[in-house]
């Protein structure tokens, strides 16, 4: 099997056959900014929905934490007590979502050259990479929400978990501008060893993620502290066991 990075052109030529099945698809004719931006218009629909879902409902704060030192910022070391002053004050949906976008776009961004595909098509890609950083945060809150409804003890605030579980971005916020900085600050961007070290930390740092969730169900949701260990074991299962498993199925069945 060949590829021809210069547009979307694949050679497959099968076992049995000395012959070969191109399948080309050519974007050299599409406006690529254009594309882009429909592609962001799109993606930012589901965005505005989720936004105004989550400035509905009541408010439900209580007495409200006194900020930390250094706000958001205190989430590296101390994102309990970020996560307690930020549940215990007034809603703000759209402050929480910011870091989910600016990480999707820092995603975007560090992949554009480690795809190493020409400028018109990467752009392209950096965009759909983009949105699947977005998709990911819509799949994480989704599963922290339903863990949330199947053993909540605090009914009524799945608007308000989501939004705490959005703020923690901030954290992803930090490797994420780390790598695009790396990368297009390294001699060759396209290197595999680079990309393999991008992979493995975002893998890490996506552990740590899930370990914010997980504290975010016991400070907002009241899950006891066994409770959240036990959520943050299920999303450890269900976003790094489930998919490495999918991988091995295939050669186990073979």
């Amino acid at each position: 099997m060949t590829t021809q990075r210069s547009g979307f052109e694949f050679e497959v030529r099968p076992a049995d056959s000395e012959s070969d099945a191109v399948v080309n698809v050519d974007l050299g004719n599409v406006d690529s900014p254009l594309l882009v931006l429909a592609l962001l218009a799109v993606a930012a629909v589901p965005g505005l929905l989720l936004w105004r879902w989550m400035r509905g409902g009541e408010a439900g704060a209580g007495r409200e934490a006194p900020r930390p030192a250094g706000g958001v910022l205190r989430l590296v070391d101390s994102p309990i007590r970020v996560m307690r002053w930020w549940a215990s004050g007034p809603r703000r949906a759209g402050w929480a979502l910011l870091p989910v976008a600016l990480h999707a776009a820092a995603v975007g961004l560090f992949r554009l050259p480690l795809l190493g595909l020409p400028l018109q098509v990467g752009v392209v890609g950096a965009a759909l990479v983009a949105i699947g950083s977005l998709a990911s945060f819509a799949a994480h809150a989704a599963a922290v929400v339903v863990i949330y409804l199947l053993a909540a003890s605090q009914p009524g605030r799945a608007r308000r978990l989501v939004e705490v579980s959005a703020l923690v971005y901030w954290t992803q916020l930090v490797w994420s501008g780390s790598a695009a900085a790396l990368v297009f600050l390294a001699d060759d961007p396209a290197n595999g060893d680079l990309a393999a070290v991008v992979d493995i930390t975002g893998q890490l740092w996506g552990v740590w993620l899930i370990g914010l969730h997980a504290a975010a169900l016991h400070v907002v949701s009241g899950f006891s502290p066994a409770g959240a260990w036990g959520a943050g074991v299920a999303l450890c299962a269900l976003f790094f066991g489930v998919p490495a498993l999918g991988g091995l199925l295939p050669g186990i069945l073979s």
